[in-house]
């Protein structure tokens, strides 16, 4: 743990051969171990832990045991990540127990320690269990897990004897703002990959990334694309994400115009999620939470202004017995643009 009390590191045993503990001794740990130990010890017992020389010591203890009986909380708020840590709270005076530091929004409960074990857990007494505020929140044991959409310099204090949850500081967080949003569709080698998907980059409520969107098929000069907050090996990991797309299947979006998307919650199969239909080429995306908008712009980093004119004046026209015609019109005919051939009428 830092100087604040927030784990930054987990130490195991070092090798399989070490992991089950049946004995007083010395065993090797390890930062990066084969995993956590499993003991048949039973009775009072002293763990020392060398840092330097990366051992664990167990020895019996034969004297009295001091409970030594704390607070402190834990989950995702400290992390910005799913990744669940404990940190210790201070006691005061008046028997409170409180932290004070940077918070994101995660989810979070308070635990009571002895001797540093967890034995109780105290969480919303409230099924919605929201805190967006500023405000005192009534607790009960193995409540439900608060969810803080707060941010920034906050001060939890947990009062043990009303089971009330102070919490003061801290500002709103913008309102349904993922941490990480993807674009899949039309992109790269592989068509609506679920395991790599375009990232895109955040800034505040907005998300952006620049992509080539390709042709779905030599049939048509039109991709498709949505948006989605997590990846995965399959789908069932992105359906179980929020998703973000067009309010009509397939919808055409017009470039350089906000567009309001629909959000498609989490567990809504994927075929249910509508996508945006855009001319192949390559755009600028743009997810603005704070607008409730999707906007997406040429890329003009080539000098290419105009993708649509690009991709015409490439345009090869040939009629339906392979003869090449300068003026097409009146009838139907092959066009071909960098080797991809699609029938037109004119």
């Amino acid at each position: 743990m830092d100087a604040d009390g927030n784990q930054t590191g987990w130490i195991s045993a070092a090798t399989a051969g070490d992991q089950n503990i049946s004995a007083e001794g010395t065993f090797k740990t390890s930062s990066a171990g084969a995993g956590n130990w499993s003991s048949t010890l039973e009775g009072n017992y002293t763990f020392t832990f060398d840092p330097a020389a990366q051992t664990l010591t167990i020895t019996k203890y034969e004297g009295e045991i001091t409970v030594v009986k704390s607070y402190g909380f834990k989950g995702t708020v400290t992390t910005g990540t799913e990744d669940w840590v404990s940190t210790e709270m201070t006691e005061g005076e008046d028997g409170t127990w409180s932290w004070t530091g940077n918070v994101v929004a995660g989810v979070f409960g308070v635990q009571y320690l002895e001797n540093g074990i967890q034995k109780k857990w105290y969480a919303s007494a409230d099924e919605t269990a929201k805190i967006d505020a500023p405000d005192d929140y009534n607790a009960t044991e193995n409540g439900t897990n608060w969810t803080l959409n707060l941010e920034g310099m906050i001060t939890l204090k947990f009062n043990p004897t009303t089971l009330v949850l102070t919490v003061t500081g801290g500002s709103q967080s913008p309102a349904g703002t993922p941490e990480k949003v993807y674009i899949v569709g039309d992109f790269g080698e592989k068509s609506w990959s679920t395991a790599d998907p375009v990232e895109m980059t955040k800034e505040g409520d907005k998300f952006t990334a620049k992509a080539t969107l390709k042709a779905a098929s030599a049939d048509t000069e039109d991709g498709y694309f949505s948006f989605v907050t997590a990846k995965g090996a399959g789908w069932d990991a992105v359906n179980g994400s929020d998703r973000y797309g067009a309010a009509t299947k397939d919808e055409a979006i017009t470039a350089s115009t906000d567009v309001a998307y629909v959000k498609f919650a989490a567990g809504v199969d994927a075929s249910a999620a509508n996508s945006w239909k855009l001319k192949a080429g390559t755009y600028v995306f743009t997810i603005d939470f704070e607008k409730g908008v999707v906007r997406v712009e040429p890329d003009t980093s080539t000098g290419v202004e105009n993708i649509e004119t690009a991709v015409e004046a490439a345009a090869e026209y040939y009629n339906l017995q392979g003869v090449k015609v300068a003026n097409p019109a009146n009838g139907v005919f092959i066009r071909v643009v960098n080797g991809k051939a699609v029938k037109v009428r004119k």
